[in-house]
Order: C-alpha cells, then sequence, then structure tokens
C-alpha cells in the first residue's frame, strides 16, 4: 500500500538470526520516527533494553520494531501524515500476527507499546484513539511532540490531522470512562535546547503525565530537539519504566492500568510535597536498637563523615516553637531507599532513647539534581508541625544512614519556614543591572525560597546569580536552584553554582499563567528553591 515505507525489528548479536526468521516472543514496541526522522533512531533504546534484559537475567525481554518513513518531512508538510497513521497502523496488526502460541510463550501479546519522536509522537496518540487500534495500543510515549499545536500550521491538511485527533480521542476516549482509564499517554518536552518545538507545545490535556526532561528525577538535562531519542539519562528511565510494568508470570504488560499510571508516577515525578496525604499507604518499619542514635540540639548544622560504619539514626525533635516549624534535610550519598522516618522514641538501651518501629515519610523526599563529582543528593522537606497534628504521639523524624564506605553528608535546617521565603518584587523591563534581593544569607542555612511574583508571561526572562561572600573560605561549594511553575507541573528546572561554575540561572516561562490571560488575578507563583552550601553565605 506505501511502497515508500518500511517496517523494521532491531536486534543484535546472536539475537540476530532469531529476528530474521521472525522469531518473536517478547513484549512488543514500535518506535515512530518524527520530522526527517529513521528508524535508526530506536537503536538507543532498544539496545539498553536488550543488555537490560540480558544483564539482570531477566526471563522476559522486549521486541523493539521501528518504522522507516522514508525520512519525509512531516512537521512541514501535514499532508503525509495521514498516510504515516494508517502505515503505522497496518504495521501495528502486522506486529501483533509474529507472535503465535506454542510452548515457549507464555502468553500473546495483544497490545503494542508506542514511543514517537517529535511528529511521531502526534501520531503515537493518535492511534490510541484510531478505530483500527484502539484495542491494540494502551500505551504511548511522545518524546518533544508537538501535541498541543502544531509549530508552523503551514497547511489545511495539518490543520485537519490535529482536529481529526482531537475529534478521536473525544469520541472514543473522553467520553468512555472505562476507555480512558486504559490509556497512559506520557509527553516529554526538551526545554531551553530545543530550538524545533517549543516546550509549551510538548503537553496535552490527554496526557496522564506531561513533563519537562529537567524535571526528571535522575535525568535532570535539556537535550536538543533530536538528541532526546539517545539521551542516556532519559533513556535509562524509559527503560526502567518499561521493566517495571511487565508481569513476570505472563512475560507481558501488566493489565492493571492503575498499576501502569503509578510507576509513571514513580519514574518521570518527583515528590515535592511537604505534608503527608491521606492517601498514600506507609510501611511500619523496624529499628534496629543497637545503632548509633544521635540527636543535634542545634536547629541548623552539617555532618560529614569519610564512612559510615554502624547504622546511624540522626534525631530530629518534633516541638511546638515556631522556629521549629519545618525542616530541610539534604543528605549526599546516602543510598537507602526507606531513609526518612517518623517515631516515638519512647524506649531506652542503655544509656539513649531509640524507636522500636517508625513510619516512612519518602513520601515527602525526592532526589534532587547535582554537578557532576558532588555526589547523589535526596532532599527531604517536612512541616514538622504538621506532621504532629497527623502523629501527637511521635516525637521525633529520624535519618537513617546504612553503613557505606561513601563519604556521607547530612545537612540539617530546621526553620519557621516563613522567614526562608522571600518575595521578590521583579525589576522592570528597562532595568539592565543586577538588583540585589538578599545581601547575605544565614549563617550555615540550607534552605531558601524565591516567590517570583510577577513572573507570569512568556515574554519575561531573568538571570539569576548566587555568589559566596568575601567571607567564604572553602575551596570547593555546590549550591543547587531549582525553578518551579505551579500551573505547568512537572516543568521543573535545575541550576547548579560551584566554584568552577558561576554563570546564572536563566528564569524563563513555557507556559503564561492562565489566570492571566483570562484577564484573572494571579493565584499561584513561581518559585525558585535554593539549597545553598552552609560552609558559605551568599549573597543573591
Amino acid at each position: 500500500m506505501y511502497p515508500q515505507y518500511g517496517l523494521y525489528a532491531y536486534s543484535e548479536g546472536r539475537f540476530t538470526e532469531r529476528a530474521r526468521k521472525m522469531w518473536f516472543d517478547g513484549v512488543p514496541v514500535l518506535f515512530l520516527p518524527g520530522n526527517s526522522g529513521s528508524h535508526m533512531q530506536a537503536r538507543s533504546l532498544a539496545s539498553v533494553a536488550l543488555r537490560k534484559a540480558l544483564s539482570k537475567g531477566y526471563q522476559y525481554h522486549f521486541d523493539f520494531f521501528s518504522i522507516s518513513y522514508n525520512e519525509e518531512l512531516s512537521g512541514l508538510y501535514g499532508g503525509v501524515l495521514q498516510s504515516q497513521t494508517k502505515f503505522a497502523a497496518a504495521c501495528i496488526s502486522k506486529i501483533l500476527s509474529l507472535y503465535k502460541s506454542n510452548r515457549y510463550t507464555k502468553t500473546v501479546p495483544s497490545s503494542v507499546i508506542l514511543i514517537g519522536h517529535s511528529m511521531g509522537g502526534l501520531i503515537a496518540k493518535r492511534l490510541l484513539a484510531y478505530p483500527s487500534t484502539i484495542n491494540s495500543t494502551s500505551i504511548a510515549i511522545s518524546l518533544a511532540a508537538p501535541l498541543e499545536a502544531p509549530v508552523v500550521n503551514v497547511d489545511a491538511a495539518m490543520d485537519d490531522y490535529y482536529m481529526l485527533m482531537n475529534l478521536e480521542w473525544d469520541t472514543y476516549i473522553n467520553n468512555n470512562l472505562e476507555m480512558k482509564q486504559n490509556k497512559v499517554l506520557i509527553s516529554f518536552g526538551n526545554g531551553p535546547r530545543d530550538v524545533l518545538i517549543p516546550s509549551g507545545l510538548t503537553s496535552s490535556n490527554d496526557s496522564y503525565i506531561n513533563a519537562l526532561t529537567t524535571s526528571v528525577p535522575g535525568v535532570w538535562a535539556s537535550p536538543d530537539h533530536v538528541c532526546i531519542v539517545w539521551c542516556k539519562q532519559l533513556v535509562m528511565v524509559i527503560n526502567r519504566y518499561l521493566f517495571s510494568i511487565v508481569d513476570p508470570v505472563t512475560e507481558q504488560v501488566v493489565e492493571d492500568h492503575q498499576l501502569l499510571k503509578s510507576h509513571a508516577t514513580r519514574y518521570f515525578q518527583a515528590n515535592r510535597s511537604m505534608t503527608l496525604s491521606p492517601d498514600i499507604p506507609r510501611a511500619n518499619i523496624s529499628m534496629v536498637a543497637d545503632a548509633f542514635w544521635y540527636e543535634d540540639n542545634r536547629r541548623i548544622y552539617q555532618i560529614s563523615r569519610p564512612q559510615i560504619d554502624k547504622t546511624t539514626y540522626l534525631m530530629i525533635r518534633l516541638v511546638k516553637f515556631p522556629q521549629n516549624r519545618f525542616v530541610a534535610v539534604e543528605a549526599v550519598n546516602v543510598d537507602d531507599k526507606e531513609w526518612i522516618f517518623g517515631c516515638n522514641a519512647k524506649y531506652t538501651y542503655f544509656s539513649y532513647r531509640y524507636c522500636k518501629h517508625a513510619v516512612s515519610l519518602s513520601e515527602l523526599s525526592r532526589w534532587t539534581g547535582a554537578a557532576n563529582d558532588f555526589g547523589k543528593r535526596k532532599l527531604a522537606t517536612i512541616n514538622l508541625h504538621k506532621i504532629r497534628e497527623v502523629y501527637p504521639d511521635w516525637s521525633h523524624v529520624i535519618v537513617k544512614v546504612s553503613p557505606t564506605k561513601k563519604p556521607i553528608v547530612l545537612n540539617v535546617d530546621v526553620n519557621d519556614y516563613a522567614s526562608r521565603q522571600i518575595e521578590v518584587d521583579l525589576p522592570s523591563d528597562l532595568m539592565f543591572g543586577k538588583f540585589e534581593i538578599l545581601k547575605e544569607t544565614e549563617q550555615e542555612s540550607l534552605y531558601y525560597e524565591l516567590v517570583l511574583k510577577d513572573f507570569t508571561t512568556l515574554h519575561q526572562a531573568y538571570l539569576l546569580h548566587v555568589e559566596p561572600t568575601a567571607g567564604c573560605k572553602a575551596t570547593q561549594y555546590h549550591v543547587s536552584a531549582e525553578f518551579h511553575v505551579p500551573w505547568a507541573p512537572n516543568y521543573e528546572n535545575y541550576h547548579y553554582f560551584t566554584q568552577s561554575k558561576q554563570t546564572p540561572m536563566k528564569l524563563r516561562l513555557y507556559r503564561s499563567n492562565p489566570n492571566i490571560t483570562a484577564g484573572l488575578e494571579a493565584t499561584e507563583h513561581v518559585k525558585v528553591t535554593l539549597l545553598l552550601d552552609p560552609q558559605c553565605t551568599y549573597s543573591i
């Protein structure tokens, strides 16, 4: 039907002969390239998936297929999108027909996972609602795809394609609750380095998750438009998600769509809550009495050790004083999955108090970005007074560090929270010099929030400088800044200030505040969270 197009299967090494003989027994994944894209762009995702399955010894694996669209310019001419969609739909049927029930396969797949780059991501979204593939697709991941609107609406065919896609979604999915629950669309934008697709166009109201790669835990980077298909950090995270949603019993994707969504949240979103959710179950964990239980009476301090020989529990007391309302804890090189807890230290072991059992507070913690050579970092932000209201019998929040040969740093900052929130009056558009926000931060402090109240529209842009004061004697330091836009969740951006990297952070928006564009008053404000190095004080 379309001789200019082609369907390919990816394989390498000793598995190549199986692919040539059309022997497939894994989980099918179809890659759709974008404007002037190649079917060979699937290689990074496919190769990592194959090597992960082999190195981990999994009984299941992924079969990657890829479409060649003859490098058509689908982003500039909408007339090819319809034929590309029809060919992709035919490919899905063909792929599923390759799987036969035999003694080597536990379950024959009934659906194909879609991964689309650029305009291929747009086609992937449509295939979720396309009449001939609606029952054979449930998961689609779009990479730098203009899902909201075309970058350049050059012809009527492009306009018609978006209109048909939205009509199919409204008719077959949005008006059918059961069908909508079975569809998982995840869309990624690139951030500032993508000069072809504005990141604001990569989101969709139909997506379960819209995210910039700069906000995805473990990625925290902005690739350019094409590099997103081989960005190592993103390729690794996508593959972790794919492997997490396979049922080892059937060796196919799980049928529980709530599990698909919860795992997507786990891998592609960071926790940013400061208070406990009543809907999340929490693990009750036994603690070790014969450990090093340590409580520091200071509110702001740093603990640094070259290694940890014995399990250590750092105790942060829960008290009702206003200056003890909030705590930020930054942990460097702490690998424990469950590392922060709440408990009642009512038991004694020799001369110190300890907890027999504790409740995990990991939902209030997250991995946070860091510059190279400054260690892996976790951050927990906790409203201590809210914790006391929910668990009035608790006496402490506990930070756990297991034995390790790595150097460990714990930065603790207990404060009233309000004094660390600075409302910033932004300089006028005609002011080109530096505008001082804070002359000097508090001694040994870790946590600050800058609230940018009038930062609301796309045309605004600023540079944020964080510089150590003259009294800083540290030979090296690390400050991270996280840019958070409340009306665009998962659009966070990170920047790092170190002794060797003192360039300012570029602040810009990808979506205007919807209240402002509607002529209403802004109720939410852009925020920059600063994690300072306690060795120095800083001017902002």
